[in-house]
């Protein structure tokens, strides 16, 4: 940096008086100080102003030299005194970034060991065994024989909704607790004959299809916003906490991962297990 920056960092003229640079200085080290400042560039800034004070000093004083030259050097330089001070101030500066960057990366760290270890390793091990079984669950349901359970429609709405594939929908409830959306029907049939059959899948029991007889004939009405509407990217996110635990390196999507894990796929697996019977379902298989 030259000597005409140095007068712009301080924001002074060739004229500044030693009062003014040492305003100035006070000023800018206020600021920038690394003790004060959390930009990572702090130390180099203070290196920076502690320079240009050095140099505008040592300016003021040249020309009070040249002033008393006629008189001789009356007056102990202090030049040496302002060079010592910005190497302490700098040494220090130093010494106070270095010691930060260590102990933040301590912290990180001791973050990384305790993801690893403890009840977090547990429960996230936890999360991704549970994963890997409900997953293998959904691969099953879907390619084993489907069953057919018999049901009662109890009210259903008159009403038409459109589904995520603008297909026309209605709803109806069923004497069992069934809520489900039918596409395509006129559900004022189920006024004469509200006795139906639904295919479901042989383990979670999710409803495929309805199946109502009409005079001599039977109408198969597929179920609309079920499970396996979504099932690949459910099966996605259920992928997530395996990928996470051949994911090796300390940074911060080891970390997410981590969290996304526990708290999003398990609190999914949670919810999953708990609502429509679907944990019984698992343990006996479907035969329940």
């Amino acid at each position: 940096m030259s000597g005409e920056r140095f007068y712009k960092l301080f924001g002074l003229s060739h004229d500044a008086s030693e009062g003014e640079i040492k305003a100035a200085y006070k000023k800018l080290a206020k600021i920038n100080h690394p003790d004060k400042s959390k930009s990572s560039k702090s130390v180099e800034k203070f290196q920076e102003i502690q320079e240009a004070y050095t140099y505008l000093l040592q300016q003021v004083k040249r020309k009070d030299n040249r002033l008393e030259s006629e008189h001789g050097d009356e007056n102990f330089s202090r030049e040496k005194v302002d060079e010592d001070a910005w190497t302490a101030y700098r040494n220090r500066a130093r010494k106070v970034y270095q010691e930060r960057k260590k102990k933040q990366e301590q912290e990180l760290e001791n973050w990384y060991i305790r993801l690893k270890t403890g009840w977090n390793r547990k429960l996230f091990l936890g999360v991704v065994i549970l994963s890997c079984l409900i997953n293998s669950i959904f691969i099953l349901d879907y390619f084993l024989p489907k069953k057919m359970e018999e049901d009662r429609v109890e009210s259903y709405s008159k009403e038409k909704y459109n589904s995520l594939d603008n297909h026309p929908v209605s709803v109806i409830e069923t004497k069992n607790n069934r809520t489900l959306w039918l596409n395509k029907f006129n559900n004022a049939h189920f006024d004469d004959n509200p006795f139906i059959k639904i295919e479901v899948t042989p383990i979670l029991h999710h409803p495929l299809e309805v199946s109502v007889s009409r005079g001599f004939r039977i109408h198969h009405i597929p179920v609309h916003l079920n499970l396996y509407w979504g099932q690949l990217v459910v099966q996605a996110i259920l992928l997530l906490p395996l990928l996470c635990l051949f994911y090796k390196k300390n940074d911060a999507f080891f970390i997410m991962g981590h969290y996304l894990t526990i708290f999003l796929v398990g609190g999914l697996i949670l919810y999953f297990l708990i609502t429509e019977n679907r944990l019984i379902h698992i343990i006996t298989l479907g035969n329940v």
